[in-house]
């Protein structure tokens, strides 16, 4: 406990001069926890991978879409675990692509106990779209003269303390402030990505046999940017198909549903519907969100 204290501190420090931007947010977190806190890198016992697609307030022209697909696995000694995650992030006339690789090391703490440190290393690609800069406005407007498009590299860190039925974490995917300007005398464009801390959270209940439920959350924490709350509550029943509600709280209050379900013993189908409660209700249909996962996980019946 003390070492995921020390952790804590460690993560809420590389947490600075944040603002708005942050890593590219799913509703079904909880299947892909990889993508935002590298410590839960080989967490799954096997290899595991995951391609996820989200389509935020649909019926908004340019509203955000994001396409992910992360793997990660344990190596043989179970305490060291390897992960990839591939990011493709576009909201409106801006786009986003992250590459990034993941290593977690894993130690024994208590009898049921375990604490992960990882560390999260890789790239982000900043865009404008070419239709963009092709239009004859564009191209004779000096707000644009520095725009280039560049990969700017980034660390992020995480810890995950884990037992059977319970776990917490903390992590800060980017470290460090990114802004995508050009150069010169006169700079008229910038775009800025930013660090965000992230603490997840969630307890497996025994209702009855092969019942479970799930509790969860996640807090985002930014600068000049409203902090985020997600509290979500599953139903899992027989290892086979899930159930849940989420609701998020932030400027854009939203509440959601959610399922998934097992196609044979290693391939998994979710999908998430989110409708905001805010003001921007009327004007949109809602987010919708799917994922496809598979788990090998060796030795299986």
């Amino acid at each position: 406990m003390k070492k995921f204290i020390l952790l804590m501190v460690v993560v809420v420090v590389c947490h600075h001069q944040a603002i708005a931007q942050q890593v590219p947010q799913f509703t079904q977190y909880l299947y892909n926890p990889v993508s935002i806190n590298p410590a839960f890198a080989g967490s799954t016992k096997g290899f595991s991978a995951i391609l996820m697609h989200r389509s935020q307030w649909s019926g908004f022209e340019g509203a955000p879409s994001t396409q992910m697909f992360s793997a990660h696995t344990p190596l043989h000694n179970e305490k060291v675990g390897l992960g990839l995650s591939l990011v493709s992030d576009g909201l409106g006339e801006e786009k986003f692509d992250y590459l990034y690789g993941d290593f977690s090391y894993t130690l024994q703490v208590g009898r049921t106990t375990r604490l992960a440190f990882g560390i999260k290393a890789g790239f982000t690609h900043y865009a404008l779209n070419p239709n963009l800069l092709n239009r004859p406005d564009v191209q004779t407007d000096p707000y644009f003269n520095s725009y280039v498009a560049s990969w700017s590299p980034n660390v992020g860190v995480g810890g995950f303390l884990y037992g059977k039925r319970w776990y917490v974490a903390a992590s800060v995917p980017q470290m460090f402030n990114t802004d995508y300007i050009g150069s010169g005398d006169e700079i008229f464009y910038s775009a800025t990505d930013s660090p965000n801390l992230y603490f997840t959270g969630g307890y497996d209940f025994l209702l009855a046999q092969s019942i479970v439920l799930n509790p969860t959350t996640m807090l985002i924490v930014a600068d000049q940017a409203s902090v985020s709350v997600d509290a979500g509550v599953n139903v899992k029943f027989y290892d086979q198909f899930m159930l849940g509600v989420n609701y998020r709280f932030n400027s854009y209050d939203a509440v959601g549903g959610l399922g998934s379900f097992m196609i044979g013993k290693r391939l998994m189908l979710g999908y998430a519907y989110e409708i905001p409660v805010s003001g921007i209700r009327p004007y949109t249909g809602g987010t919708h969100e799917f994922f496809l996962r598979y788990d090998f996980i060796p030795n299986i019946n």
